[in-house]
């Protein structure tokens, strides 16, 4: 007889989850030696903001001209639904600044092929990152996209030694 497979850590609940993971500050420390000072945050609150520009649900980064960003901007939005995020992520390509956003590593989804691959630098990271308040790490691989500069390329990132 087989036992029940031991389940630990965070659960990806499609719809029953608030879809909000504040990025812990040492990975965002990491983020910073080598993209630069974060000099806005695009999907954020007043208390999970990583800088202090930043836009909230009040104030929709999305209805906003992302071309017009200065710097590296950083971007940790839901999850569900990420295409939205991306397609506006495209609009900056060939910004003279870095798009940086935190999303599921998902190489084969077709979001991915279609927004992602071939248009923006793809980083895989390792370790998993363990968001704020959480005890285990993210369950799922995640992925720095970054737009800008119109680079492309893929590799991964140990971003805690």
């Amino acid at each position: 007889m087989m036992n029940a497979p031991t389940v630990s850590g965070p659960t990806t609940k499609r719809h029953r989850s608030s879809g909000i993971y504040r990025t812990p500050r040492e990975f965002l420390d990491a983020i910073e030696a080598r993209f630069g000072p974060i000099r806005k945050d695009l999907a954020a609150s007043a208390e999970n903001r990583v800088c202090d520009e930043y836009f909230d649900e009040h104030r929709n980064a999305l209805s906003h001209d992302w071309r017009a960003l200065h710097g590296t901007a950083w971007c940790n939005p839901p999850f569900d639904p990420i295409v939205p995020w991306l397609k506006k992520a495209l609009t900056v390509r060939n910004r003279a600044g870095w798009t940086l956003v935190l999303a599921p590593a998902s190489v084969g989804a077709e979001w991915f092929a279609e927004h992602v691959d071939g248009k923006a630098v793809v980083l895989p990271l390792r370790p998993r990152v363990a968001f704020v308040g959480q005890d285990n790490p993210y369950p799922r691989d995640l992925a720095i996209f970054a737009f800008g500069f119109g680079l492309s390329g893929f590799g991964t990132w140990r971003w805690k030694p």
